[in-house]
């Protein structure tokens, strides 16, 4: 449970903090909370055995906040996962925890080494576990010694279905070649990448709004064009072909 806001004497405007977990089924990771103390902008990156899932930003008022992934990711029994968070604020960004203690209740299962960090950059962390500092003086200090950061993970249990997905050569000239791909539900997809192949040739672009604008260089002549969305932890493959002028 929240304790206090880990705080430092430098008064960073930009923290991070992040905290790892071990699957313990085959479960769908949907959502995460934490507390923010004042206005903050926030960008949260899930990390599957240390694969970069998903990212995912925004902007919170002050309090505590459950948040809905965009993208829900699947989780085998095992899996390391962590969920990772960047705070910016107009005065210092502090840091929610939860501290270790006689007057307070933590899962020992978080309170060991190697499960909660905090970094200044991003690059650098330090282990909250067994850290130890005081900001402030007198009646108001903020006496640190032993805590986890407060993020939440919410889990469903089972197995994550694939939507079916569907591409079109939607226009092309001499430079590029636009696709469009579509679930089946005729939604828009903003992940995943697609292969274009021409004449043998292979190219890899990402998918953004549904759209995948290939750079290449077509003389002039008749061209055989392969599409391939590539399947991902979301959707399905599809592929379409069509030769073209």
């Amino acid at each position: 449970a929240f304790t206090d806001y880990f705080m430092t004497s430098t008064m960073n405007k930009q923290m991070w903090y992040k905290n790892t977990f071990t699957s313990a089924g085959n479960d769908i990771l949907s959502a995460f909370s934490t507390y923010f103390r004042k206005v903050t902008n926030w960008q949260a990156q899930i990390f599957v055995n240390g694969e970069l899932k998903t990212t995912q930003e925004g902007k919170s008022n002050p309090g505590y906040y459950t948040i809905n992934l965009n993208d829900r990711i699947q989780l085998n029994a095992g899996d390391e996962f962590t969920i990772q968070l960047k705070i910016s604020c107009s005065s210092s960004a502090d840091i929610p925890i939860s501290e270790a203690g006689p007057d307070y209740t933590l899962v020992k299962e978080y309170f060991k080494p190697g499960v909660s960090f905090f970094s200044a950059d991003g690059e650098t962390w330090t282990d909250f576990y067994g850290y130890k500092a005081t900001y402030g003086s007198g009646d108001t200090a903020h006496n640190y010694m032993n805590q986890v950061a407060c993020i939440k993970a919410f889990t469903t249990q089972g197995q994550m279905e694939f939507l079916n997905t569907t591409i079109e050569i939607m226009a092309y000239n001499s430079t590029s070649v636009i696709l469009k791909i579509l679930d089946q539900n005729g939604g828009i997809i903003n992940t995943g990448n697609v292969e274009l192949i021409i004449d043998g040739n292979k190219l890899i672009s990402s998918v953004s709004r549904s759209l995948a604008i290939v750079n290449t260089y077509l003389k002039p002549g008749n061209h055989i064009i392969q599409a391939n969305y590539i399947k991902n932890d979301y959707y399905n493959s599809s592929s379409t072909s069509q030769t073209i002028t």
